[in-house]
Protein backbone atom coordinates (compact mmCIF):
# COMPACT_ATOMS: atom_id res chain seq x y z
CA UNK A 1 0.00 0.00 0.00
CA UNK A 2 2.69 2.52 0.99
CA UNK A 3 5.00 3.66 -1.79
CA UNK A 4 7.66 6.33 -2.08
CA UNK A 5 6.28 8.14 -5.12
CA UNK A 6 2.54 7.46 -4.98
CA UNK A 7 -0.26 6.35 -2.73
CA UNK A 8 -3.08 3.91 -3.38
CA UNK A 9 -6.66 4.26 -2.21
CA UNK A 10 -7.89 1.69 0.28
CA UNK A 11 -10.37 0.73 -2.46
CA UNK A 12 -7.52 -1.24 -4.07
CA UNK A 13 -7.94 -3.83 -1.32
CA UNK A 14 -11.75 -3.72 -1.52
CA UNK A 15 -11.75 -4.53 -5.24
CA UNK A 16 -9.49 -7.56 -4.78
CA UNK A 17 -11.53 -8.96 -1.87
CA UNK A 18 -13.76 -11.97 -2.64
CA UNK A 19 -16.32 -10.53 -0.22
CA UNK A 20 -16.95 -7.53 -2.47
CA UNK A 21 -19.48 -9.62 -4.41
CA UNK A 22 -21.90 -9.75 -1.47
CA UNK A 23 -24.56 -7.18 -0.63
CA UNK A 24 -23.05 -3.95 0.76
CA UNK A 25 -26.20 -3.33 2.80
CA UNK A 26 -25.72 -6.60 4.69
CA UNK A 27 -22.06 -5.81 5.29
CA UNK A 28 -22.89 -2.34 6.61
CA UNK A 29 -25.61 -3.70 8.92
CA UNK A 30 -23.29 -6.49 10.10
CA UNK A 31 -20.51 -4.01 10.88
CA UNK A 32 -22.81 -1.56 12.67
CA UNK A 33 -24.27 -4.40 14.72
CA UNK A 34 -20.80 -5.53 15.84
CA UNK A 35 -19.82 -1.97 16.71
CA UNK A 36 -22.91 -1.57 18.89
CA UNK A 37 -22.31 -4.93 20.58
CA UNK A 38 -18.67 -4.13 21.28
CA UNK A 39 -19.54 -0.78 22.83
CA UNK A 40 -22.60 -1.93 24.77
CA UNK A 41 -20.96 -5.05 26.23
CA UNK A 42 -17.95 -3.02 27.39
CA UNK A 43 -15.98 -6.18 28.20
CA UNK A 44 -12.37 -6.99 27.51
CA UNK A 45 -13.16 -10.50 26.24
CA UNK A 46 -15.60 -9.24 23.59
CA UNK A 47 -13.21 -6.57 22.32
CA UNK A 48 -10.29 -9.01 22.21
CA UNK A 49 -12.40 -11.48 20.23
CA UNK A 50 -13.40 -8.77 17.74
CA UNK A 51 -9.80 -7.61 17.40
CA UNK A 52 -8.35 -11.09 16.89
CA UNK A 53 -11.10 -12.55 14.71
CA UNK A 54 -11.26 -9.49 12.46
CA UNK A 55 -7.50 -9.67 12.01
CA UNK A 56 -7.90 -13.24 10.74
CA UNK A 57 -10.90 -12.37 8.55
CA UNK A 58 -9.18 -9.37 6.97
CA UNK A 59 -6.06 -11.37 6.16
CA UNK A 60 -7.70 -14.65 5.13
CA UNK A 61 -11.02 -13.55 3.62
CA UNK A 62 -10.24 -10.04 2.38
CA UNK A 63 -6.77 -11.24 1.28
CA UNK A 64 -4.87 -8.32 2.75
CA UNK A 65 -1.16 -8.95 3.24
CA UNK A 66 -0.21 -9.15 6.91
CA UNK A 67 2.36 -6.38 6.52
CA UNK A 68 -0.18 -4.06 4.88
CA UNK A 69 -2.72 -4.77 7.61
CA UNK A 70 -0.16 -3.97 10.31
CA UNK A 71 0.55 -0.64 8.59
CA UNK A 72 -3.17 0.10 8.40
CA UNK A 73 -3.59 -0.60 12.11
CA UNK A 74 -0.50 1.43 13.02
CA UNK A 75 -2.25 4.67 12.05
CA UNK A 76 -5.04 4.51 14.68
CA UNK A 77 -2.68 2.75 17.10
CA UNK A 78 -0.68 5.96 17.53
CA UNK A 79 -3.76 7.97 18.53
CA UNK A 80 -5.01 5.16 20.77
CA UNK A 81 -1.67 5.01 22.58
CA UNK A 82 -1.60 8.76 23.21
CA UNK A 83 -5.23 8.85 24.36
CA UNK A 84 -4.91 5.86 26.67
CA UNK A 85 -1.67 7.21 28.13
CA UNK A 86 -3.62 10.29 29.18
CA UNK A 87 -6.28 8.04 30.76
CA UNK A 88 -3.72 5.94 32.65
CA UNK A 89 -1.85 8.95 34.08
CA UNK A 90 -3.84 10.64 36.83
CA UNK A 91 -3.10 14.04 38.35
CA UNK A 92 -2.78 14.19 42.11
CA UNK A 93 -1.99 16.89 44.64
CA UNK A 94 0.37 16.47 47.54
CA UNK A 95 2.25 18.61 50.03
CA UNK A 96 4.83 19.51 47.41
CA UNK A 97 2.32 20.31 44.66
CA UNK A 98 0.76 18.48 41.74
CA UNK A 99 2.14 15.19 40.44
CA UNK A 100 1.28 12.41 37.97
CA UNK A 101 0.66 8.87 39.11
CA UNK A 102 -0.62 5.60 37.67
CA UNK A 103 -2.91 3.23 39.57
CA UNK A 104 -4.09 -0.29 38.87
CA UNK A 105 -7.61 1.00 38.22
CA UNK A 106 -6.45 3.64 35.74
CA UNK A 107 -4.36 1.03 33.90
CA UNK A 108 -7.36 -1.29 33.64
CA UNK A 109 -9.52 1.56 32.35
CA UNK A 110 -6.89 2.58 29.79
CA UNK A 111 -6.38 -1.02 28.67
CA UNK A 112 -10.12 -1.57 28.18
CA UNK A 113 -10.43 1.69 26.24
CA UNK A 114 -7.50 0.72 24.01
CA UNK A 115 -8.81 -2.77 23.26
CA UNK A 116 -12.37 -1.50 22.66
CA UNK A 117 -11.09 1.13 20.25
CA UNK A 118 -8.85 -1.25 18.33
CA UNK A 119 -11.63 -3.83 18.18
CA UNK A 120 -13.98 -1.22 16.69
CA UNK A 121 -11.31 -0.06 14.22
CA UNK A 122 -10.59 -3.60 13.04
CA UNK A 123 -14.35 -4.15 12.59
CA UNK A 124 -14.60 -1.02 10.45
CA UNK A 125 -11.59 -2.21 8.44
CA UNK A 126 -13.52 -5.39 7.65
CA UNK A 127 -16.15 -3.23 5.96
CA UNK A 128 -13.80 -0.87 4.14
CA UNK A 129 -11.46 -3.65 2.99
CA UNK A 130 -14.33 -5.66 1.50
CA UNK A 131 -16.57 -2.89 0.15
CA UNK A 132 -15.63 0.00 -2.18
CA UNK A 133 -16.60 3.41 -0.86
CA UNK A 134 -19.17 4.05 -3.55
CA UNK A 135 -20.99 0.85 -2.54
CA UNK A 136 -20.97 1.97 1.10
CA UNK A 137 -22.48 5.27 -0.06
CA UNK A 138 -25.22 3.41 -1.97
CA UNK A 139 -25.90 1.21 1.05
CA UNK A 140 -26.25 4.24 3.32
CA UNK A 141 -28.63 5.83 0.83
CA UNK A 142 -30.81 2.72 0.90
CA UNK A 143 -30.77 3.00 4.70
CA UNK A 144 -32.23 6.54 4.31
CA UNK A 145 -29.10 8.42 5.33
CA UNK A 146 -29.40 11.99 3.89
CA UNK A 147 -27.82 12.29 0.46
CA UNK A 148 -25.88 15.41 1.43
CA UNK A 149 -24.04 13.44 4.09
CA UNK A 150 -23.23 10.49 1.82
CA UNK A 151 -22.05 12.75 -1.01
CA UNK A 152 -19.80 14.70 1.35
CA UNK A 153 -18.40 11.40 2.61
CA UNK A 154 -17.54 10.29 -0.92
CA UNK A 155 -16.08 13.63 -2.02
CA UNK A 156 -13.96 14.08 1.10
CA UNK A 157 -12.66 10.52 0.83
CA UNK A 158 -11.63 11.00 -2.79
CA UNK A 159 -10.14 14.43 -2.19
CA UNK A 160 -8.02 13.27 0.74
CA UNK A 161 -6.16 10.82 -1.50
CA UNK A 162 -5.73 13.48 -4.20
CA UNK A 163 -4.09 15.83 -1.70
CA UNK A 164 -1.95 13.04 -0.26
CA UNK A 165 -0.66 12.23 -3.73
CA UNK A 166 0.15 15.92 -4.34
CA UNK A 167 1.94 16.15 -0.97
CA UNK A 168 4.06 13.06 -1.73
CA UNK A 169 5.10 14.50 -5.09
CA UNK A 170 6.02 17.81 -3.45
CA UNK A 171 8.03 16.01 -0.78
CA UNK A 172 9.93 13.96 -3.36
CA UNK A 173 10.68 17.13 -5.33
CA UNK A 174 11.98 18.82 -2.17
CA UNK A 175 14.15 15.79 -1.32
CA UNK A 176 15.73 15.88 -4.76
CA UNK A 177 16.76 19.49 -4.00
CA UNK A 178 18.17 18.61 -0.54
CA UNK A 179 15.22 20.21 1.19
CA UNK A 180 15.42 17.72 4.06
CA UNK A 181 19.19 17.56 4.58
CA UNK A 182 19.04 18.75 8.22
CA UNK A 183 16.48 19.65 10.89
CA UNK A 184 16.46 23.41 10.25
CA UNK A 185 16.09 22.98 6.50
CA UNK A 186 13.41 20.30 7.00
CA UNK A 187 11.32 22.66 9.17
CA UNK A 188 11.64 25.44 6.58
CA UNK A 189 10.76 23.09 3.71
CA UNK A 190 7.83 21.58 5.60
CA UNK A 191 6.34 25.01 6.33
CA UNK A 192 6.65 26.10 2.71
CA UNK A 193 5.20 22.83 1.38
CA UNK A 194 2.18 23.05 3.69
CA UNK A 195 1.49 26.60 2.53
CA UNK A 196 1.80 25.54 -1.10
CA UNK A 197 -0.42 22.51 -0.46
CA UNK A 198 -3.16 24.74 0.97
CA UNK A 199 -3.11 26.97 -2.12
CA UNK A 200 -3.05 23.96 -4.45
CA UNK A 201 -5.98 22.38 -2.58
CA UNK A 202 -8.11 25.46 -3.26
CA UNK A 203 -7.16 25.46 -6.93
CA UNK A 204 -7.77 21.74 -7.34
CA UNK A 205 -11.13 21.97 -5.58
CA UNK A 206 -12.25 24.58 -8.11
CA UNK A 207 -10.88 22.61 -11.06
CA UNK A 208 -12.51 19.34 -9.99
CA UNK A 209 -15.85 21.06 -9.37
CA UNK A 210 -15.72 22.61 -12.86
CA UNK A 211 -14.90 19.15 -14.26
CA UNK A 212 -17.91 17.64 -12.45
CA UNK A 213 -20.24 20.36 -13.76
CA UNK A 214 -18.89 19.80 -17.29
CA UNK A 215 -19.98 16.15 -16.94
CA UNK A 216 -23.51 17.01 -15.90
CA UNK A 217 -23.20 17.27 -12.11
CA UNK A 218 -26.39 18.84 -10.76
CA UNK A 219 -25.84 18.45 -7.03
CA UNK A 220 -26.26 14.68 -6.81
CA UNK A 221 -23.76 11.94 -7.53
CA UNK A 222 -25.04 8.86 -9.34
CA UNK A 223 -23.43 5.41 -9.35
CA UNK A 224 -24.02 2.34 -11.51
CA UNK A 225 -24.94 -0.44 -9.11
CA UNK A 226 -23.57 -3.90 -9.81
CA UNK A 227 -25.69 -7.01 -9.42
CA UNK A 228 -24.56 -8.99 -6.38
CA UNK A 229 -24.61 -12.73 -5.85
CA UNK A 230 -27.00 -14.38 -3.42
CA UNK A 231 -26.10 -13.28 0.09
CA UNK A 232 -27.46 -16.35 1.90
CA UNK A 233 -24.02 -17.76 2.86
CA UNK A 234 -22.83 -14.38 4.10
CA UNK A 235 -26.04 -13.84 6.07
CA UNK A 236 -25.69 -17.22 7.79
CA UNK A 237 -22.01 -16.63 8.59
CA UNK A 238 -22.76 -13.13 9.91
CA UNK A 239 -25.57 -14.44 12.13
CA UNK A 240 -23.34 -17.18 13.54
CA UNK A 241 -20.49 -14.74 14.18
CA UNK A 242 -22.83 -12.28 15.93
CA UNK A 243 -24.23 -15.09 18.08
CA UNK A 244 -20.68 -16.00 19.17
CA UNK A 245 -20.01 -12.38 20.14
CA UNK A 246 -23.23 -12.26 22.18
CA UNK A 247 -22.37 -15.57 23.84
CA UNK A 248 -18.91 -14.33 24.82
CA UNK A 249 -20.49 -11.22 26.28
CA UNK A 250 -22.90 -13.34 28.36
CA UNK A 251 -20.29 -15.69 29.83
CA UNK A 252 -17.58 -13.05 30.39
CA UNK A 253 -17.30 -11.65 33.88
Amino acid sequence: MRKQDSIDSIDVYAYQSPLKNYSPVLKVLFTLGLLVLGLVENKMEVSLFLLGSMLVLNIKKNRVAAGDYVRLMSVPLTFVFLGCAAIAAEIGKGPSGFYLHVTGESLRTASLAAVRTLGAVSTLYFLTLSTPVWEIVLALRKMKVPKRITELMNMIYRYVFILMDVQIRMKNAAKSRLGYQDFKTSCYTFGNSMGSLFILSLKKAELYYDAMEARGYDGELEFLEEEKRGSGPFLLAAAAYTAVVVLIGRIAK
